[in-house]
């Protein structure tokens, strides 16, 4: 009696999906993660979009230094060739730019004055002393005992001539600072200094000369003389000093102006 019916199918009884149709779990990690990489690269894109804008927006226009004025002449020399946006004007990129084009800067430090603007502040070297290298080029030495520059054509420095090894120069400097502190008069008089076996030689204008000896006692010396000779009973008078003897100094007066001693 029931040959050729079909049974209705319940309303709760599922239709199964062919199976070609059900995705696989290799396929749902795949979506998910070409999901996450196009995140990743809109950001990335948006990111290089706007950094880019703001390194433009940013880019420094103007600058001040508290250099004087022939020193502040090169900064904006140096500064007016580079490029200066946000990225390419970072503080220790400009310090070392300034220090390594403008060799008379010893310090520089530079702050960003935002947006476009820059402050920088610098020390300069102090020059004592003039050295002459084995190829005969002249050059210029710092308070610090550094060679720092060679000498300008045509440039002229009223500094002593320090003959002698470049090992040396660290501890004359700690001389002639001591010179200058104490007496400017006597370190613009200063014509040069030499060294021998048993010591410094200083040699003055008008053929005055001090021998000190080497090592700490050569600073005190130094120090001590430049006030001697300034008292009245010797200023007025040429003398040739030997101070390395450790507990008698020879002074001789020189009655002819204009002979050199030593050296």
């Amino acid at each position: 009696m029931n040959k050729g019916k079909v049974k209705p199918i319940r309303q709760n009884q599922r239709r199964l999906k062919p199976k070609a149709m059900i995705p696989s779990r290799w396929q749902v990690k795949w979506k998910q993660s070409l999901v996450r990489i196009s995140a990743i690269l809109l950001s990335l894109i948006l990111l290089f979009v706007g950094g880019r804008a703001l390194n433009q927006i940013l880019t420094v226009t103007h600058w001040h230094s508290d250099a004087p004025s022939s020193m502040a002449k090169k900064i904006d020399m140096v500064l007016s060739t580079q490029v200066l946006d946000f990225w390419h004007s970072r503080s220790i990129r400009i310090e070392q730019k300034l220090l390594q084009d403008i060799p008379d800067l010893a310090a520089v430090t530079v702050q960003r004055d935002l947006p476009n603007g820059l402050n920088i502040q610098v020390r300069l070297r102090q020059p004592i002393g003039l050295w002459e290298n084995d190829r005969g080029v002249v050059s210029l030495v710092d308070e610090q005992g550094e060679v720092y520059r060679a000498l300008k054509q045509g440039e002229n420095v009223d500094l002593p001539m320090l003959r002698m090894p470049k090992k040396y120069l660290k501890k004359v400097s700690k001389i002639l600072n001591i010179l200058h502190s104490s007496s400017s008069k006597w370190f613009a008089l200063n014509s040069e200094i030499l060294t021998d076996s048993l010591g410094w030689k200083m040699n003055f204008n008008h053929g005055q000369q001090w021998l000190l000896p080497f090592g700490v006692k050569a600073v005190h010396n130094v120090a001590l003389l430049s006030q001697i000779v300034e008292e009245y009973q010797w200023s007025e008078r040429q003398w040739h000093i030997n101070t390395r003897m450790s507990h008698h100094w020879f002074l001789r007066e020189i009655k002819h102006k204009g002979g050199h001693l030593g050296g």
